[in-house]
């Protein structure tokens, strides 16, 4: 494999996993809220938890240098469609929270608009991190697409053509 697959890899998987924190983070905050106040959390934030979830998981499990790693590339994809369906989830719901305030700067403030901010940054993450699933996979499948064409000894192989079918 290219050193400069492996790097650029490496990268993208240490963003997929910083990316999974924060929305992990973020969501998880708001489920701690919806339970203190009693009220029973939207089913989008759960399946956006879990989504975050796994992808810290696997993201961490990717991370390590092996040579596998590259051949999981349709494991990334599906990746990049849990996070577009939660991203599309969590669009959908937060126009219903009356989130259309102005800015609000002030961290420590625990109101609305502090919480509406928050789920627009874990909207956000969300988004940056299917891009990231995406653009993992897509490098993947180029890599092992190359390093397999370039391997192949040209004068031993014989062609085939539609659908795997010999040539006459």
């Amino acid at each position: 494999m290219p050193k400069v697959a492996r790097i650029a890899a490496l990268a993208l998987r240490t963003l997929e996993l910083i990316s999974g924190a924060i929305v992990a983070g973020l969501i998880g905050h708001e489920l701690r809220r919806a339970d203190k106040a009693g009220v029973r959390p939207a089913k989008r934030m759960i399946y956006a938890e879990v989504v975050a979830g796994l992808a810290i998981l696997l993201s961490l499990l990717l991370l390590l240098p092996m040579t596998w790693a590259f051949s999981l590339w349709p494991l990334d994809f599906v990746m990049f469609i849990l996070w577009i369906v939660a991203f599309g989830l969590l669009v959908d719901w937060l126009p219903n929270r009356s989130c259309s305030s102005g800015w609000n700067f002030n961290p420590w403030d625990d109101s609305g608009a502090n919480h509406c901010q928050q789920l627009k940054a874990a909207l956000a993450f969300a988004f940056l991190s299917a891009i990231f699933w995406l653009a993992s996979g897509a490098l993947a499948a180029w890599t092992l697409h190359r390093t397999r064409g370039a391997t192949a000894d040209p004068a031993t192989t014989k062609r085939r053509g539609f659908l795997g079918r010999r040539r006459v």
